[in-house]
């Protein structure tokens, strides 16, 4: 496969984010990213606590990140985009691996990378990271798969599912591969199936044992029918219109811009390809990855927004194949036609992503401001104590907007040393948070702050 056009997706990929990665700690961020160890043995010590979600290879690669880059959010974001990097390389590898061209094979991971939806959250909110990993050994995984390297593609399915505890259901895609591919197998095609995906099992049941020893549930909690009635507030029973609305709003996500960049290619063609066996035989496997990875696009808000990367790879492949198949057929003409349409909506979606981008890093600049002044406010060694004032109103956001329920984390990880910090007015969300009241006259340096409308100032 020639990778030179996956570099080029790259290289765009870095105009649309590169200057927007890691401009700050938001929402709770600084609770992921605070452990920092001090051994090898630490790091490897991280898949057996009992953190929830169980998401130990993520929580390693933060633990990293902590060593190398301390408090700078550079430092991670640059991490989340290479994550990006290498996942763009192996959605194209999978894709070439199913049978489709070279070039269609990278315009599936372009269409899967620029999604709207998704990927810039994964990128963005550094917290996103682990949809990042899962989708990177997932597709690794289905690499080998395809390619007969049974013990390989477990190895990496099980570090899939060290990432996100969703892609448990990632053997059962394979199986449903293999059982697809048994067509013209003599015999029973679940045997045929069972034989060519067994290591799958081991990987499963590894990663089951560690659950069970890290001290959470053995089958992840995630995907218990339950847990997403919950989310979506039905946990009183099933309210059909609920439901419906949480599955529309996760398609939406997921498939707006395969359908966006399908559509732009149909509005230049004379006339539309006819499916071909190919086609024909990647629908049910791209239908079995789609379904049994529609979970992750469910669950916490930015969780589900970051979520969809791995169900939205199943819909890239379609105007992939759509725009190959009607350029291998096209003349000289048609062939401008569409590469002049393609290449402007290309340039009008960058306009998208760049307003996008300012709505989601605006917090972020906000949160780097917050640990600026708090680090030189704690740079004196007799400062003991840091009283910060929130007189935010509508006109801007509070300290709860930025950072939620870990306001008091956020701010005691802003302080390069351990002094004593107080938010005023505290919010009932921050009971557990231990924090102190304001402290008496006289009793050490304090510094007092105000935050104010998205601003903060020494008083």
């Amino acid at each position: 496969m020639r990778w030179h056009a996956v570099v080029w997706v790259i290289v765009l990929l870095g105009l649309v984010y590169g200057l927007d990665v890691g401009r700050g700690f938001i929402g709770d961020d600084v609770v992921t990213v605070a452990y920092r160890p001090e051994t090898l043995s630490d790091v490897v010590a991280l898949a057996r606590q009992p953190s929830r979600p169980y998401r130990p290879l993520t929580a390693m690669s933060f633990a990293i990140d902590r060593v190398l880059f301390d408090r700078d959010s550079h430092g991670f974001g640059l991490t989340s985009f290479v994550l990006l990097a290498m996942a763009v390389v192996t959605v194209a590898r999978m894709a070439y691996a199913l049978g489709l061209s070279p070039v269609a094979s990278t315009i599936t991971s372009a269409v899967w990378a620029f999604n709207i939806h998704g990927i810039a959250v994964a990128v963005l909110w550094l917290s996103g990271r682990s949809i990042l990993l899962a989708a990177l050994f997932a597709t690794m995984s289905a690499s080998r798969v395809l390619r007969r390297r049974r013990w390989r593609a477990a190895l990496f399915a099980l570090l899939a599912m060290l990432s996100r505890s969703e892609l448990a259901l990632l053997p059962f895609i394979f199986l449903a591969w293999a059982w697809i591919d048994a067509d013209d197998v003599a015999g029973s095609r679940l045997r045929f199936a069972l034989r060519r995906t067994w290591p799958m099992g081991v990987a499963l049941i590894i990663y089951l044992g560690l659950r069970v020893t890290a001290g959470v549930p053995a089958w992840p909690v995630a995907l218990w029918p339950p847990t997403l009635w919950q989310v979506h507030g039905l946990q009183h029973g099933i309210d059909p219109l609920a439901a419906a609305s949480a599955l529309a709003r996760a398609l939406v996500h997921i498939g707006l811009f395969s359908l966006l960049t399908g559509f732009v290619a149909w509005l230049t063609m004379r006339h539309w390809p006819k499916p071909d066996r190919q086609f024909w035989r990647l629908l049910p496997c791209m239908a079995a990855w789609f379904v049994l990875t529609l979970p992750l696009a469910f669950g916490a808000s930015a969780d589900a927004a970051a979520g969809v990367c791995a169900p939205s790879i199943a819909v890239a492949w379609l105007p992939a194949w759509l725009i190959d198949q009607y350029w291998r057929e096209a003349g000289t003409i048609d062939r401008r036609r569409l590469a002049g349409g393609l290449l402007l909506f290309g340039m009008a979606m960058l306009l998208v992503y760049w307003n996008r981008n300012e709505k989601l890093v605006a917090p972020a600049h906000v949160s780097a401001q917050v640990f600026r002044t708090v680090a030189a406010a704690t740079a004196r060694r007799d400062v003991t104590h840091i009283v910060i004032t929130d007189r935010s109103t509508c006109r801007g956001p509070s300290l709860f907007d930025i950072y939620g329920d870990a306001a008091p984390d956020a701010l005691r990880f802003a302080s390069p040393r351990p002094v004593v910090i107080s938010i005023e007015p505290a919010r009932v969300e921050w009971k557990d948070k231990h924090l102190p009241p304001p402290p008496a006259n006289g009793s050490g340096h304090v510094v007092h702050l105000v935050f104010e409308d998205g601003q903060i100032i020494r008083r």
